[in-house]
């Protein structure tokens, strides 16, 4: 035993109490639980026994009992955690601050006590804090009893660890484990669309071939037709120079057959039928021509068919067969303005930059609302080619404006798109030493537009 300046007398387990306590880098406060012990050893002991139940039936009683905690003292490491300059600025907080008991407080103390009166086990706790300049920040609370003081309560210590950076990282982590998963999820789905847009360019091959012969074969009944057209123009001649002999056609064989055909003539409304098979068969001619036209910007943009750059035809090649694809999609909603100027002809892959037309028409379509407008206007200058794609949608605000080209960013509804078509347009011009701007204004509508350089 040795005596402190004020003559009492300290045991060597007090004095390394006391070095622990104020050397130990973790915080500690020491609180006095004495009345809580007084108050638990009245109740029944069935009600000891489970006491979590109990303190939820008697929310009050639990109130009552935290509000008798007594704090003794506080060591070093915890007044910097809270951000106290003193033991006194901590209690004064403590007693002095606004209500703040709620449910994670309650489950807290509940616990703690009851951990405690059972068989003075140790309770492990993790929620938020609040440090004296009012930031909120998480902690680790292990609570225990002082060796020695098992049957009073009188000395309970409560370990404070600052785990806000662990919380933190881990949160990071959840988050980068979510956005890899969900670029996985965009990933497969962008494959998807490529196998999709594969497979419909092998599925227009297909349609090509029939759609091929069919046009072959009205063709050929077309070259028909105007044989059997030809024969019957020499038969309405006949006909004429029968008719001027009526009496002699009226009492011989030739005149019934001419009656007779005359009447199936008037009944089928031949005449009506040769002037409108030629009708039918240019319509059925020109509706081929333009499936193949369409099977062949199909398989452009796509690509299958080419083997690297070629010179084209922006307007034709490039904007026209996006205008095409994209066409059945816009025009529920959308009326469209095209001003096309001539063009020099441009050496690229016409599909990479049909894509670049296609996505920034279809991102036009999807900003506007019920009904609106898109225009869609090239141009050349000394510098290069304008393509610009404008709509009166809703526009970008300018917190987005900086982050649009990002892979994966999408301001559209979960599963109507990937947040890759920018990304990728913007990589295809820049390929060519060209950029994408952008300008807008929020409710008005957002511009777009290419720069391709030329030479």
């Amino acid at each position: 035993m040795s005596n402190n300046k004020s003559g009492k007398s300290i045991s060597k387990r007090e004095q390394r109490h006391h070095s622990l306590f104020s050397e130990l880098p973790l915080g500690i406060i020491e609180q006095d639980w004495s009345i809580i012990k007084k108050e638990i050893d009245k109740l029944h002991p069935e009600n000891i026994d489970n006491l979590p139940l109990y303190f939820k039936n008697n929310p009050l009683f639990l109130r009552k009992l935290v509000d008798s905690i007594k704090i003794n003292s506080v060591n070093d490491s915890a007044l910097k955690i809270y951000g106290a300059n003193s033991i006194t600025e901590f209690i004064e907080a403590e007693e002095n601050a606004e209500e703040w008991w709620d449910e994670d407080w309650e489950s807290l103390y509940a616990s703690e006590i009851s951990a405690l009166a059972s068989t003075n086990k140790i309770n492990y706790q993790e929620l938020k804090e609040t440090r004296m300049d009012g930031s909120i920040f998480d902690v680790r609370l292990i609570t225990r009893l002082v060796s020695g003081d098992e049957d009073t309560w009188n000395r309970i210590l409560t370990i404070i660890e600052d785990v806000t950076e662990r919380k933190n990282y881990e949160a990071e982590i959840i988050k980068a484990q979510q956005e890899l998963k969900d670029k996985q999820r965009q990933l497969v789905h962008s494959e998807k669309l490529a196998s999709v847009g594969l497979l419909a360019a092998g599925i227009a091959h297909e349609i090509n071939n029939p759609t091929g012969f069919i046009k072959s074969n009205l063709e050929t009944l077309a070259d028909y037709k105007n044989s059997i057209i030809a024969v019957f123009q020499v038969y309405s001649e006949l006909e004429q120079a029968l008719m001027l002999h009526q009496e002699i056609l009226s009492e011989s064989k030739t005149g019934e057959l001419l009656n007779k055909v005359l009447e199936i003539k008037q009944q089928k409304q031949l005449d009506y039928i040769l002037s409108d098979i030629t009708m039918l068969l240019d319509d059925s001619i020109n509706g081929t021509v333009r499936i193949q036209k369409i099977v062949m910007q199909l398989k452009q943009f796509s690509q299958v068919d080419e083997a690297g750059l070629k010179w084209v035809d922006l307007n034709e090649d490039v904007i026209e067969t996006a205008l095409r694809i994209v066409c059945n999609e816009l025009k529920y909603k959308c009326k469209l303005k095209t001003l096309l100027a001539p063009l020099p002809k441009y050496k690229c892959c016409p599909g990479e930059l049909g894509q670049v037309i296609m996505n920034l028409l279809l991102n036009a379509n999807d900003a506007i609302g019920v009904k609106g407008e898109v225009s869609l206007t090239s141009e050349v200058t000394d510098m290069g080619i304008n393509i610009s794609v404008s709509d009166t949608g809703l526009g970008i605000s300018e917190d987005d404006m900086w982050k649009i080209f990002d892979p994966f960013y999408t301001s559209k509804v979960t599963g109507k798109g990937t947040g890759l078509g920018l990304s990728i347009s913007q990589s295809i011009v820049e390929k060519y030493g060209g950029t994408i701007s952008v300008d807008s204004e929020l409710n008005k509508g957002t511009i777009f537009t290419v720069f391709l350089p030329l030479g």
